[in-house]
């Protein structure tokens, strides 16, 4: 299932260019454009689903278990004390797990968001091998 105007799912069919982490058959994780920590991904399921609560228990079990597999790397990478697993859903109607290494509860603050350039991506993404 795609929704023409989601921008995640334009990510997905890859009208629109991302810096890939992961992927598997249902999930897609990228570095976010605007991360507050160094490292910050967004993981997606391919099929388009609004928030968690319309998504079948099978896919929400797997974005989970998803998301601690790439917890795991991103803890040890990032040597942080935690992973933070974001899930709001206010920006982009498109289920997503925000993931971010996390040193302090200070790092959670958004204005702290910055903008993600081209080398720190090639950087990051060196350090994400699956």
């Amino acid at each position: 299932m795609k929704d023409e105007n989601c921008i995640f799912c334009k990510i997905v069919a890859g009208d629109i260019p991302c810096y890939k982490v992961y992927e598997d058959n249902q999930f897609l994780c990228f570095l976010t454009i605007k991360p507050n920590t160094k490292g910050h991904v967004v993981l997606i399921p391919k099929a388009h689903t609004e928030d968690i609560i319309s998504v079948d228990d099978t896919i929400s079990s797997e974005l989970f278990k998803t998301g601690r597999k790439l917890a795991t790397k991103m803890k040890n990478v990032f040597n942080s004390k935690r992973v933070c697993f974001l899930l709001a859903g206010l920006q982009v109607d498109h289920l997503h797990l925000q993931l971010f290494p996390l040193n302090s509860e200070k790092e959670l603050d958004h204005n702290l968001a910055y903008d993600l350039t081209t080398e720190e991506a090639k950087e990051v993404l060196k350090l994400y091998k699956f």
